[in-house]
């Protein structure tokens, strides 16, 4: 599945965005984990757990992996260059999951010298049934040069979460007819950017928050687009799980 294809959605007011091309969820299983590759400027990689090799070429900004299913407990994850194998891991962490479904993203630079280094971070999944007319929403913070946000709705007048910080995740309703997110500084509340997205009653969402707010200040190694969008995965769907 790619995380590209589930929607880099598109600025409100332009003429490019597919509500189709969102990525579902696997609603099958019940404890598992799924890989988003979210740093602007590490390699394509492949993921180990304890050693073993879940997943190959995982593409920054690209690649959302399937669920795959796990005991609960402590796992060492480590991300290496593509076809180079555990022992050159360049991001190592351990991570444990309980029951449940987990979302675990490489987050970061690779570059020497970043404010925000690589790192791996998790998120427990909630599929559980949304309120009636709404979806569920996540926010996960991944824009290296973004200030902490606000994600609010019909210009403002509704706060989905605020106060969203790099590396950070949080969950929110919003009425399933809204169409338009805006991403707001938390300080001063003005709008970053704001972006059209379609929403299905009962739906489970998340969007990250990609790339740099001012892609003059991307180090060389960075994705060839890495300006400041929203990636969108639908976790859930409607009376499958």
């Amino acid at each position: 599945m790619g995380l590209g294809a589930a929607g880099l959605a598109s600025p409100a007011g332009a003429d490019n965005h597919d509500d189709s091309e969102k990525d579902t969820g696997d609603s099958e299983i019940e404890d598992g984990a799924r890989i988003v590759h979210l740093s602007p400027d590490a390699p394509i990689v492949d993921v180990y757990v304890d050693g073993e090799l879940w997943f190959e070429d995982v593409e920054p900004f690209v690649t959302q992996t399937p669920y795959l299913e796990y005991v609960p407990g402590t796992y060492t994850v480590q991300f290496t260059p593509a076809g180079e194998g555990p022992e050159a891991a360049v991001l190592e962490s351990e991570v444990t999951f309980e029951e449940g479904r987990y979302t675990v993203a490489a987050v970061g630079e690779a570059c020497a010298g970043s404010d925000e280094p690589l790192r791996i971070v998790s998120f427990e999944d909630d599929t559980t049934p949304t309120s009636s007319g709404h979806a569920r929403l996540r926010g996960i913070h991944a824009s290296v040069d973004a200030p902490r946000v606000d994600v609010t709705v019909r210009n403002g007048e509704e706060t989905v979460f605020e106060n969203l910080g790099f590396g950070e995740g949080d969950y929110g309703e919003v009425a399933a007819d809204e169409t338009v997110l805006e991403i707001r500084e938390s300080a001063t509340g003005e709008i970053v950017e704001r972006f059209e997205i379609g929403f299905e009653a009962g739906a489970v969402y998340t969007v990250f928050a990609l790339g740099y707010v001012d892609p003059t200040t991307a180090p060389e190694s960075a994705v060839e687009n890495a300006s400041f969008a929203l990636g969108i995965t639908e976790d859930a769907i409607p009376g499958e799980r």
